[in-house]
């Protein structure tokens, strides 16, 4: 393997030190080519005479009027600490400022090498040669160029020219000691310390940071943004155009990116990438930019950012670029801000508050979307809770000017989480506001105004429109918090929401929709009252709007549900009987015995239920059940109303029937008998066994004694339980653990 011998003076090693070893490469001029691929040795002469042995590999050879430009990609094992150290030793650390090299640790000194964080070899691969050298060919006069000749054959071990000796350092000098007197003086009281006032006690000062740690960041940070120029020169070079270009280019700069973990490198780096981003105008670079932040990882993004928003405005320092500089961290802020800020999560919440506070002077730079977004960083959370703990100071404000200073940015806050779809957080902050509304004045008595106008102009315009179809699409959680916020709009909203509720079938949604509309109950009612004497208003509209009287309605209301008992339409008969049912209660007893004898099956079922429901013990109600569940010839359309009377009864309980009849758990435990032996006889002889052997019938009948029976019902159930061959023994096991359960419960047992 051949070797190259290089003496250089001081200034052209603290050039090659600082600007080619941490990248791994030397570029070296020579009379003799080389094929690319061989293995060269290189032997700098240091100053001093001793030398420094590095290995390399020659990447590529251009030949010129002056010989020939070898560039060599060095050996990662060849730079031993014992080369950095000889080198480091005869530059001096004055005059390497790079943070590769004058280190006794090994690893940080080899730390920008290929097997070891940054990538920097993948990047020269294609970058222009002698780039880097043409700096010092421009600057002869102040850069020593090295001269470089063949060795011919290697010295004989011994005949090295020995280094020069060390200059003798002379012996330190000792000062003779101090004449001492033959006696001492007599001793004297010494005189009173002067009386000081004592100093308040200072506070510790801040912790600071290592001391070139800024330095080595920032020349390190240089070294990466001067290989990634090079690289889109590189790029620049090979004529790609459009979306292949701006592949290559966005490639290149996340892989010089994307393995840096260190939060201060990656914040002092991104700015310089994104200066010298490639770009034909504005538009492409913004798009540059936004592109090449997707390509990072999100955390390491934030981090760096967080960095930038604390401290950028200090490391811009002054010059004619400090405006560009800012400008560039501005723009990776708010790429970033664009990309995660809705997330609403604590880091990208972080990062909003310090723009807010330290990084003011990116802040009012940044695009006006990201301005509101960081307004109201004090207030914008991601759950209820949440953002209930940051409401709390604003609760104990004294001054006007203040709470109405918090109040802009509660407002811009609320306006944020409406457009997101943020229920969950914003409900608080409209609930908080109610409150101050509505209460008591607080500290001052203009705090009643100041959330009254704040809540006003949250809800102007189309707000009530837009909220209102968000609850009608929302889904059970989300209902309640929205529902929350529309409470506090006033009359509009549930006027709003009828409209829409009158033409759903959606039962969960009238149901989260009561409360809204009983917090404005009367204007709600003469809504529902007017779309009832519509004489033009469909029989399903009759329905949902009945249903919806019977949530929120009053007493007055009965007789009007009570006219709807004679429609046409068997729907609109049983919605009536249902809100006569909700908002009557036991008064609406009467109305559902007449029910059971309506023409339609629908509405008796409902009617029967609605008995059970109310816990109905009339002698009319049980003597209809009875005569129900003792009809052994019962006809099989009948099946649907037997289920329910048996349900009826469960709701109404084990209570004793009329006419010496026996309890309710009797009469169910004779029937389920009834229907054993029915099912016993079809097994036998082949017998239909008429209704009662029906699978669900016996099913009801297993469910109403688990409800309400006790150890009558827990023999025939067993028997059942016992019976492989009974198609409710899982019904029947379940209703032992049901009466198991209620025992241990009314004994208060476990």
């Amino acid at each position: 393997m051949a070797s190259i011998v290089v003496r250089t003076s001081s200034d052209g090693l603290a050039f090659m030190a600082r600007e080619w070893l941490p990248a791994g490469v030397l570029y070296l001029r020579t009379e003799e080519a080389a094929e690319p691929g061989a293995e060269r040795t290189v032997q700098i002469v240091l100053p001093d005479g001793r030398e420094a042995s590095l290995v390399g590999r020659v990447a590529e050879v251009t030949r010129d009027a002056r010989g020939c430009r070898i560039e060599l990609r060095l050996n990662r094992d060849s730079m031993n600490a014992m080369s950095l150290a000889l080198i480091h030793a005869a530059v001096g650390p004055e005059n390497l400022p790079s943070p590769i090299m004058g280190r006794a640790d090994e690893v940080e000194a080899l730390a920008t090498f290929p097997d070891g964080g940054v990538d920097a070899g993948s990047i020269l691969e294609t970058s222009e040669p002698f780039e880097i050298m043409r700096e010092a060919e421009e600057q002869e006069d102040a850069v020593a160029k090295a001269t470089i000749a063949p060795r011919a054959a290697p010295e004989p071990r011994g005949r090295r020219i020995p280094a020069p000796p060390p200059p003798p350092v002379p012996a330190p000098r000792i000062p003779p000691p101090p004449t001492r007197p033959l006696a001492p003086p007599a001793r004297q009281a010494p005189p009173p310390p002067p009386v000081r006032p004592v100093a308040p006690p200072q506070q510790p000062p801040a912790p600071k940071a290592p001391r070139g740690a800024h330095s080595r960041v920032a020349q390190q940070s240089k070294l990466m943004a001067k290989q990634l120029e090079m690289a889109f020169a590189e790029i620049a070079a090979m004529g790609l155009k459009g979306e292949r270009r701006r592949s290559a280019t966005l490639r290149r700069a996340a892989d010089l990116l994307r393995p840096i973990d260190r939060a201060e490198l990656l914040a002092d780096l991104l700015p310089r990438v994104l200066l010298i981003l490639p770009a034909s105008g504005p538009a492409e670079r913004r798009e540059l930019e936004n592109d090449l932040c997707e390509m990072l990882p999100r955390r390491a993004l934030i981090q760096a950012c967080l960095e930038l928003a604390k401290h950028a405005p200090e490391k811009a320092g002054s010059g004619q670029d400090v405006e560009s500089r800012l400008d560039a961290a501005t723009h990776v802020v708010a790429a970033t801000a664009a990309l995660h800020m809705k997330t609403l999560d604590p880091e990208m919440l972080e990062l909003l508050q310090a723009l807010a506070g330290q990084g003011a002077a990116l802040a009012q730079r940044a695009p006006p979307a990201v301005q509101e977004w960081i307004a109201s960083a004090a207030y914008l959370r991601s759950t209820r809770r949440e953002a209930e703990a940051a409401l709390a100071p604003l609760e104990t404000l004294r001054t006007q000017d203040r709470y109405a200073t918090e109040l802009v940015a509660a407002e811009r806050a609320m306006s944020i989480l409406r457009q997101e779809r943020r229920w969950a957080p914003l409900a608080p902050i409209v609930e908080l506001l109610v409150r101050h509304r509505d209460g008591p004045p607080g500290a001052f008595d203009e705090r009643r105004w100041l959330a009254a106008g704040a809540l006003e102009r949250f809800f102007s315009g189309n707000v009530p429109a837009d909220l209102v179809r968000a609850f009608t699409e929302a889904g059970a959680q989300m209902r309640d918090d929205l529902g929350r916020v529309l409470m506090a709009e006033g009359d509009r909203a549930p006027v709003m929401l009828l409209e829409i509720l009158k033409r759903s079938s959606d039962a969960a949604m009238r149901k989260a929709a009561a409360p809204l509309l009983a917090s404005q109950a009367q204007a709600a009612r003469r809504a529902i009252v007017a779309g009832l004497v519509d004489p033009e208003a469909e029989w399903f509209v009759v329905c949902n709007l009945l249903a919806l009287l019977g949530e929120i309605g009053k007493d007055a209301d009965l007789p009007a549900i009570s006219i709807y008992r004679e429609h046409a339409h068997d729907q609109v008969r049983r919605a009536a009987l249902e809100a006569l049912a909700a908002l009557g209660g036991k008064r609406a007893e009467a109305a559902l015995l007449k029910g059971l004898d309506d023409r339609s099956r629908i509405v008796q079922c409902r009617a029967l239920l609605l008995l059970g429901q109310i816990r109905s013990t009339s002698g009319m109600t049980l003597g209809y059940v009875r005569d129900l569940l003792k009809d052994v010839e019962a006809p099989d359309e009948d099946e649907d109303l037997v289920c329910v009377a048996i349900e009826a009864l469960a709701r109404i309980g084990n209570i004793q029937m009329p006419d010496r009849g026996g309890t309710a758990e009797e009469l169910l435990v004779k029937t389920l008998e009834r229907t054993r032996r029915s099912g016993l006889a079809k097994m036998l002889h082949g017998t239909a066994g008429g209704l009662w052997s029906r699978v669900p019938v016996r099913k009801a009948l297993a469910g109403a004694l688990g409800r309400i029976g006790l150890e009558r019902a827990e023999e025939i159930l067993k028997k059942i339980a016992y019976d492989d061959d009974d198609p409710i023994q899982k019904e029947a096991e379940q209703a032992i653990f049901q009466i198991a359960d209620r025992r241990k419960t009314e004994h208060g047992l476990e």
